[in-house]
């Protein structure tokens, strides 16, 4: 009986010690994970400004990490980190450009910074929607710890402001950038630009494009309108005349 007993415990203590490094690792999915928030970042042999330089790293590419910051013995001033991108490449990155412990999100829709997860810590700052955010902590109350495009903004926000499927975060860097080669933006972009830029992009039905190419929909919908209106107040003048 005794010896059941035993067993029995030993059995629970194992239960309880895998269900506690579960949590652990559920909690820490991301702690070796890296998100690239510097476009073209330079991906080196050595951690070091001259190292050979191998390839370059996309804004909001995902990485993992190989282990701790590491100074330029030419800088001291300048850390750099070991990384593996998604090919299996290993090298050095700056880590300045790379947050580490973090996933990559996008900015939903415009969104106000603030200093503490509470609505009464509001900051001077906003995210605008394609923003690429690396996600760094997450609290109960669904707000979320972020750090934008080349550490500029950082601070918290509400996590429903943001989406993390692959492909919005491809769609939304994909899109920005060659809205900035051609020198557009997304409010000053004719339709016919827009349309050529989406016809090339992977994910032509995504939630970014949809909500880009609704804005012209709108303009459409307002111009017929307001010719409607117009016709509406010709008539009427002319019937004034006419008496």
């Amino acid at each position: 009986m005794m010896r059941v007993k035993q067993l029995v415990l030993c059995f629970l203590v194992v239960m309880v010690l895998f269900s506690l490094t579960g949590c652990f690792e559920g909690k820490n999915d991301y702690s070796k994970q890296g998100v690239c928030i510097v476009e073209n970042t330079s991906l080196r042999k050595e951690p070091s400004t001259k190292g050979d330089w191998i390839s370059s790293l996309a804004l909001g590419e995902t990485v993992k990490l190989e282990g701790s910051p590491i100074k330029d013995e030419a800088d001291p001033k300048v850390e750099y980190i070991k990384i593996k991108l998604s090919d299996g490449t290993k090298g050095y990155a700056s880590n300045w450009c790379i947050v580490g412990g973090a996933y990559v999100g996008v900015i939903q829709k415009t969104t106000k910074i603030y200093k503490r997860p509470d609505l009464l810590a509001e900051s001077n700052h906003q995210f605008e929607m394609m923003n690429i955010v690396a996600v760094e902590e997450e609290n109960e109350s669904a707000w979320i710890r972020v750090t934008g495009e080349g550490r500029s903004k950082k601070g918290w926000i509400k996590k429903e402001f943001i989406r993390k499927d692959k492909e919005d975060v491809v769609t939304a860097v994909l899109l920005r950038k060659a809205l900035r080669e051609k020198g557009k933006t997304v409010n000053n972009a004719s339709r016919e630009e827009m349309e050529a830029i989406v016809s090339k992009l992977p994910y032509q039905d995504s939630y970014f494009v949809n909500q880009v190419m609704s804005k012209y929909e709108e303009e459409v919908y307002e111009d017929e309108v307001y010719e409607d209106e117009e016709v509406i107040v010709d008539e009427s003048e002319d019937s004034f005349e006419a008496e």
